[in-house]
């Protein structure tokens, strides 16, 4: 009899870390950088159903409504940008939500991982996925989706760089994708998915799909409401405005027609695109 009424009793959270820490953690309440909430403070607590794992302070604690950036990272990429022959800036707002980076291992059962800055614990597009994004759309626009013919063009070569093969020796690219970060602020909500099988995914099949096993909500936090700074350095002064305005065109169409991140067959990570300036 005692142990059901215990079932039902919520424990205190646990943290994986040094008493003194968890204690102050447990008076600061709320953590404003998420990576360090994310990443660093998972407790555990036990509940009805057993030991979960959370975030500290959820769920509340991965919500942000309009939350500020630090302009001064904002200024350093522009004197990166800067330093630069050519640079051409775009404004990026996904029409609905954003999730980007999500996949990666999580400690957590039930909550997916986004990509945040390690430092300052913002969203943020790493340069190396805006490039992937242009690059897979400057084939299928161009090429036909064949990368092989598009490695043969000395065009897609001098942007892009190639790779180092027998025939060929390695070159960097002309063009320099820098992280995009929120432009003044940015909102973070949850998104969800619910997978009504649960152990027939998990099983791969070995169990048939039945409506006896229990629906399990899945967590995404997603960006909505945000717009990024889109900054693409040129290291070659002699780019002709021809090939700029062609560099413009393909980003605009990767960003708008084809997306950023995960689920965009769905219609996550398209985007509305503005051209803020190029010199």
């Amino acid at each position: 009899m005692n142990q059901a009424k215990n079932n039902h009793v919520k424990s205190e959270p646990t943290y994986n870390l040094p008493n003194d820490t968890a204690e102050a953690v447990k008076l600061l309440g709320r953590i404003d950088n998420l990576y360090l909430l994310l990443n660093r403070l998972s407790c555990h607590k036990c509940t009805k159903t057993g030991i979960s794992i959370e975030p500290h302070g959820y769920p509340n604690s991965l919500c942000r409504i309009n939350a500020p950036c630090p302009q001064a990272m904002d200024k350093r990429m522009k004197r990166l940008a800067e330093s630069l022959p050519r640079k051409i800036e775009f404004e990026y707002k996904p029409i609905d939500k954003l999730m980007i980076g999500i996949g990666p291992l999580s400690p957590y059962s039930h909550i997916s991982l986004m990509s945040l800055h390690h430092v300052y614990g913002i969203p943020y597009i790493p340069g190396s996925a805006l490039k992937g994004i242009i690059r897979n759309c400057w084939i299928q626009e161009k090429y036909d989706g064949k990368e092989i013919i598009a490695l043969e063009d000395h065009m897609f070569q001098y942007f892009f760089g190639v790779r180092a093969n027998e025939n060929e020796v390695a070159a960097q690219g002309k063009l320099v994708f820098f992280d995009a970060f929120p432009i003044d602020s940015y909102t973070i909500s949850l998104d969800v998915q619910t997978p009504h099988f649960k152990t027939y995914y998990e099983n791969k099949g070995e169990r048939y799909p039945t409506d006896d096993q229990n629906p399990v909500p899945l967590y995404f936090p997603a960006v909505t409401n945000t717009a990024f700074r889109i900054t693409i350095g040129i290291a070659d002064p002699e780019v002709s405005n021809q090939q700029i305005d062609m560099i413009k065109r393909m980003i605009s169409t990767a960003l708008s027609d084809y997306g950023v991140g995960a689920k965009t067959a769905i219609g996550y990570g398209i985007g509305e695109v503005k051209a803020i300036g190029s010199c």
